[in-house]
């Protein structure tokens, strides 16, 4: 592992952040879970994953229960023990990977202690090709092109353009593990448990299945805005619920400092729009704002809500009052409200609490603005039971000893998995208190100075290692004060998901092909002349003639293709 002096306390609250945020995707918050394994390896004894209390499993389990819900209520016991090692003789595998933390790692098979774990107790080494979030796109086009991709493919189908069945069939780079779930006791069950991750990640025209994902016991929306308390106090004005309290908050800080709002476009700016029911940002980098009113599929740009959002960010551009680089901010980055060039930002709960490390003084949460008080948000966004294009694994057609790699991700999602996949190391990360798994000050409260996100990646588990597993997010609130529960409870509180378009409803390849035929092209006119609008570049008088370039580009066809994806997911 790279010696390094302790990170700047910014890039440590960045790479916090990145729990909540992937290479290729978003992360939910998620409760605990067990479940059942045993090993024959003298290395790892039984006792390690202590024998879990196995209530009756449910039919399904909710992908929207309470962040609070207790652990023995969200316990799933696998049916199957897993004896270990998997191989008497050392096989190694290659890995394309998106590596989170370069500068902490040189080498994740030996620095990061899940992979270093995982070969020690099943004989299955590692080798990795790393990229970075940055470069994946690219360098998984060069690779595809030369046939030569590596036997473990992470977030393989968040590059991919083509359907499941294009990556089984028409490409046939990726293998279809369908045929060996026999042989995956563990992973079955799970699937079983959780239906709607399942129907993510299966195609609906074959059956086929090529993504391996991390799959999340509860998810929520965990992210929202918060302000610096002592901007916010200095106003004299409460915590904002209304778009217009909303305003005379940023106009008063803004008067009073110069501050702004740092607004983040591509996903961030989403959470001011969710007042106005559109369920989409400003960029519509791909196509976003998908949902369903009264069975019906709905593109949020192409309804009178989103330009009622333009509008009101456009006049709060205009005033001043919304970060004039919005488009290009980090959404890791804290400096701006160090500095004060902004007064409000979009971040997880996780972050206030160390906010004041940096800023010297305290963040509050402020809730998603609606049209009035007793106005719900109506659409904020999709809850997921995992994501088919972030944190999995794919495996090669070609790979060799295909059942081998099923066995090891069986075992990653075994009792002895769970442990090991989401907290490390008994007696080195974690220990068990009264029955219950709780990190070691190795990861709350490193000796290297290494801030909880950069620890938990490297000694135990996050989100960021990129990996299928049964995920327990909610280890990451191990530490939450008062103040950032609170935070969770005003991000979580208010959201209604009743029109989220559902994530399980993956278009088949006739229905992809559709959509791709204009989705490219209308994402890049979208995001174009929507910044135009804001930036008084294009005036507003010319919306219409914008939507009907939309409709005249043919994205008719895109709703179509989502509304049968839709309408199969219901019948299936």
């Amino acid at each position: 592992m790279k010696k390094t002096p302790i990170l700047s306390t910014f890039l440590a609250l960045a790479m916090l952040l990145s729990l909540l945020t992937g290479c290729g995707g978003e992360t939910p918050s998620v409760p605990s879970a067990s479940i059942e394994s045993t090993t024959e390896s003298a290395a790892v004894s039984e006792s390690s994953a202590p024998e879990p209390v196995a209530p009756e499993a449910p039919e399904e389990v909710s992908a929207l229960s309470a962040v609070e819900s207790s652990e023995e209520e969200s316990r799933l016991p696998a049916p199957v023990p897993v004896t270990l090692p998997l191989t008497q003789e050392p096989v190694t595998y290659t890995i394309w990977y998106c590596e989170p933390f370069g500068e902490l790692v040189d080498d994740p098979a030996q620095d990061v202690a899940v992979f270093r774990l995982l070969s020690e107790r099943t004989g299955i080494q590692f080798n990795f090709t790393l990229t970075t979030m940055e470069a994946a796109k690219e360098k998984f086009q060069l690779l595809f092109a030369a046939d030569d991709l590596t036997d473990i493919i992470t977030d393989a189908m968040s590059y991919y353009s083509g359907s499941i069945d294009d990556a089984v069939n028409k490409d046939a780079f990726l293998l279809d593990y369908s045929e060996y779930l026999g042989d995956m006791p563990n992973y079955s069950y799970i699937l079983d448990q959780y239906v709607e991750a399942k129907k993510t990640i299966t195609s609906s025209d074959t059956g086929a299945m090529v993504a391996f994902p991390e799959i999340y016991q509860d998810v929520g929306d965990v992210s929202g805005y918060m302000v610096r308390k002592d901007f916010l106090d200095a106003t004299g004005l409460d915590i904002p619920k209304t778009y217009d309290q909303f305003h005379d908050m940023l106009s008063a800080i803004h008067t009073n400092t110069g501050a702004t709002l740092e607004m983040i476009s591509s996903g961030g700016d989403g959470l001011l729009g969710a007042g106005f029911g559109i369920n989409t940002t400003l960029d519509n980098e791909d196509l976003t704002g998908w949902y369903v009113e009264d069975g019906t599929v709905k593109l949020g740009v192409l309804e009178p809500g989103f330009r009622e959002y333009v509008e009101l960010v456009k006049q709060w551009y205009d005033e001043g009052l919304i970060y004039p680089d919005f488009v290009g901010t980090d959404r890791g980055d804290l400096s701006g409200l160090f500095n004060g060039s902004y007064s409000v930002t979009v971040k997880p709960p996780e972050i206030i609490a160390v906010s004041s490390m940096v800023i010297g003084t305290e963040t509050v949460a402020v809730p998603m603005p609606r049209k009035t008080e007793d106005e719900g948000l109506h659409v904020c966004g999709n809850a997921a039971s995992c994501l088919m294009d972030a944190n999995t694994w794919s495996i090669n057609v070609n790979a060799q000893q295909p059942e081998l790699l099923m066995q090891l991700i069986d075992y990653m999602y075994s009792d002895e998995g769970y442990y090991l996949m989401n907290y490390g190391e008994e007696g080195i990360s974690y220990t068990m208190v009264d029955g219950e798994p709780q990190f070691t000050d190795l990861v709350l409260s490193n000796p290297d100075g290494l801030e909880y996100a950069q620890a938990a990646y490297l000694y135990a588990s996050s989100n960021r290692s990129r990996m299928p597993f049964l995920s327990n997010y909610s280890r990451c609130f191990s530490e939450f004060t008062d103040t950032q529960w609170e935070a969770l409870d005003v991000y979580e509180g208010d959201c209604d998901h009743s029109m989220d378009y559902p994530l399980g409803a993956v278009m088949n390849t006739e229905q992809s092909r559709q959509y791709n035929t204009v989705a490219a092209d209308i994402c890049t006119y979208i995001s174009e002349h929507v910044l135009q609008f804001i930036y008084g570049q294009e005036d507003m008088s010319q919306w219409e003639s914008f939507i009907e370039t939309i409709r005249s580009m043919g994205v008719d066809t895109a709703i179509e293709a989502k509304q049968m994806a839709y309408d199969d997911y219901l019948n299936s």
